[in-house]
């Protein structure tokens, strides 16, 4: 497997269009699904969402909790004329499936829509805070456990694409524990660090190698990017 930076739908960024020649040589001209968990609002700051709607070869299962996101990626995703090939679910991936707390980021400079599950320290970007999560801000959203978003899609996972502000570790290690790996896994490097009341995480140093361990004992090549990891399984 290997590992590229992606960035917002249209770029020319050559991340993006690494990872876009690796699905098409992956995959050339053949049908394949991805679950994107985390998918926002299906454009910001999105690595597949004009790959998605250009190519009538991919079947999408898109993960948001957050509901106003959520239904602004249905109306994103509307204009597809196949949309028995587009799949929404209102979820946040857990361990358990229940309500969880998801923190909203309170930062006066913080990109809107960017809630984590976790209670994560300070991002500083050019002096700036522009993340900022505390245990008293937010919103209350239904769980789900990796188990039941399998039972739900169905079908053997191809693409597993995390983008969820800290948390990609742990969802990558849900997929692990039920036995489940996609040929292409694209998730945040390691490195962002936060807590949840009451729960065990991964810290950055123990979360690298947990990954590179367990990918590496299922057949991946890790590459790692700037920002993200991309793993391909040999």
């Amino acid at each position: 497997m290997l590992c590229h930076k992606i960035t917002a739908p249209g770029s020319n960024d050559s991340d993006t269009l690494k990872l876009k020649e690796t699905l098409k040589k992956t995959f050339n001209n053949n049908k394949f699904t991805i679950c994107q968990i985390g998918a926002n609002d299906g454009i910001s700051a999105d690595p597949i969402y004009d790959y998605i709607k250009e190519n009538n070869n991919v079947e999408a299962h898109l993960v948001e909790p957050q509901i106003e996101a959520f239904n602004l990626l249905k109306k994103n995703y509307k204009d597809i004329k196949d949309q028995n090939r587009i799949y929404f679910y209102n979820y946040a991936i857990t361990n358990k499936n229940e309500k969880i707390k998801l923190y909203k980021n309170t930062a006066q400079n913080g990109t809107d829509g960017h809630s984590s599950l976790l209670i994560r320290d300070l991002d500083i970007v050019n002096n700036i805070t522009v993340a900022k999560y505390t245990e008293d801000d937010y919103e209350l959203v239904d769980g789900l456990t990796v188990k039941k978003l399998k039972k739900k899609i169905k079908k053997n996972i191809d693409v597993l694409v995390i983008d969820t502000e800290g948390y990609d570790v742990e969802i990558v290690k849900m997929f692990i524990n039920n036995n489940i790996f996609p040929k292409v896994i694209y998730f945040e490097r390691p490195g962002i660090t936060g807590n949840i009341p009451g729960e065990e995480v991964l810290i950055s140093s123990e979360a690298e190698k947990y990954i590179y361990e367990k990918l590496n004992e299922n057949h991946y090549i890790i590459e790692k990017l700037q920002d993200n990891w991309i793993c391909f399984k040999i």
